[in-house]
């Protein structure tokens, strides 16, 4: 939520942005000021030296960066859920990403989020975004995979990271190993 980091981030040429912890419409109210210039922010201007306008090349991107950036805010408390409606409702906030995880250790259940306690959070979430209109996403859950969050009206399902895909290809690499040398001591 910091703006000087967003301002960095979108001057590099990010085209979408997810901010976690979004609590209030005040805070998201901020979150898409600072991603957007003036009059419709606060995003200090630097256009013409910027990597995301060409370096000055692509003269309508001061026009056309705030209708080409993509804003998800992450919902991940249960003030977050209380307030899911009005921090949807925020003009210039495209998606609602439903944080599960952190969402469960603010039920008092961390890592917990197939949990019933969480379960009703998320849908109480669910439910107040989708009377917005805004687009949502989450992660799979032990009570619903990704075909379900799909059918559910979700339109980004974040799956593995690249950390859990090198951590599992090493594990299953180790483990290849013990056992050629299990069957090599026979």
């Amino acid at each position: 939520r910091d703006p000087d980091y967003l301002k960095r981030i979108l001057d590099a040429g990010a085209q979408a942005v997810m901010i976690p912890m979004i609590e209030t419409a005040e805070q998201a109210q901020a979150a898409v000021v600072a991603c957007r210039y003036p009059p419709l922010g606060s995003r200090g201007c630097a256009a013409g030296l910027i990597r995301a306008s060409g370096y000055g090349a692509a003269k309508e991107y001061i026009g056309d960066a705030a209708d080409e950036l993509f804003i998800a805010l992450q919902v991940e408390s249960i003030k977050g859920v209380d307030n899911a409606a009005e921090i949807a409702a925020v003009d210039g906030v495209n998606m609602i990403f439903i944080g599960a995880n952190d969402l469960s250790g603010s039920c008092g259940m961390l890592s917990q989020y197939g949990r019933s306690e969480v379960v009703i959070q998320i849908e109480r979430c669910a439910t107040a975004t989708r009377a917005t209109g805004k687009a949502l996403g989450t992660i799979p859950r032990p009570d619903r995979d990704c075909a379900e969050l799909v059918k559910d009206g979700f339109l980004m399902v974040a799956g593995s990271s690249d950390t859990t895909l090198f951590r599992d290809a090493a594990k299953a690499e180790i483990a290849e190993f013990h056992e050629a040398l299990a069957k090599q001591s026979k």
